[in-house]
């Protein structure tokens, strides 16, 4: 399995592989892939939504990534062609596979810590209408995005005022999801927020998060 990087390699890398992945597709909303987890697949109506951006949430250790590469396993053993945006380079193949994992049906896009790619890559896939399932890992995103900051105003300090609803439109997630990922970061002591300034408390908490092995 090869990783892509840039819109070209992506686009090479399915008309090589995924031959059917950009083709038009009939848009059913209804249509979902179940996750092979009977209890999720009951509560979720069936499974996950097919090639729409499911936010799986859940503090540290929760097992939302466990869940994440359960669903990948069984959608890529039933036939289903996959894609998995690793903003982090974390993912390991090797561990995927030997879970079962069917890797030559995913497509797996190393972002190398680039938001701004991420989320190309993410529309991208989302408008070729041939994948299953697209995952990426939120919670990660938001901990990098904070790193970057930072780094930018170089200090633990970040300068900018920072609203909730401004870092969903910065990660591309919804407003709920941050709410809930920073109040998880707050409670966890890894940063502190007043007036809508942030202060990273814990960096390497955030580093571990962000670069989460998958």
């Amino acid at each position: 399995m090869k990783a892509a990087f840039s819109k070209a390699e992506i686009e090479l890398e399915i008309a090589s592989r995924f031959s059917t992945a950009f083709q038009p597709h009939e848009k059913r909303p209804s249509e979902v892939i179940p996750t092979g987890i009977a209890e999720i697949d009951s509560f979720a109506l069936g499974g996950l939504p097919r090639g729409a951006i499911t936010e799986v949430f859940g503090p540290a250790s929760s097992g939302r990534t466990s869940f994440m590469l359960s669903a990948l396993t069984h959608a890529t053993n039933n036939e289903e062609i996959c894609a998995l945006v690793d903003t982090t380079n974390s993912f390991d193949p090797n561990s995927a596979t030997r879970a079962g994992m069917n890797c030559e049906r995913l497509l797996w896009i190393r972002c190398d810590h680039n938001l701004e790619h991420a989320f190309k890559a993410t529309d991208l896939l989302l408008q070729g209408g041939g994948f299953g399932l697209v995952l990426l890992d939120v919670p990660g995103r938001i901990a990098r995005l904070l790193l970057d900051l930072s780094a930018e105003s170089g200090t633990d300090k970040i300068e900018k005022a920072l609203t909730h609803q401004t870092i969903a439109q910065m990660i591309g997630a919804s407003r709920e999801t941050v709410s809930r990922a920073m109040k998880d970061f707050q409670d966890a002591g890894w940063i502190s927020v007043e007036r809508r300034r942030i202060t990273l408390a814990d960096r390497p908490a955030l580093e571990q998060r962000a670069q989460v092995r998958m």
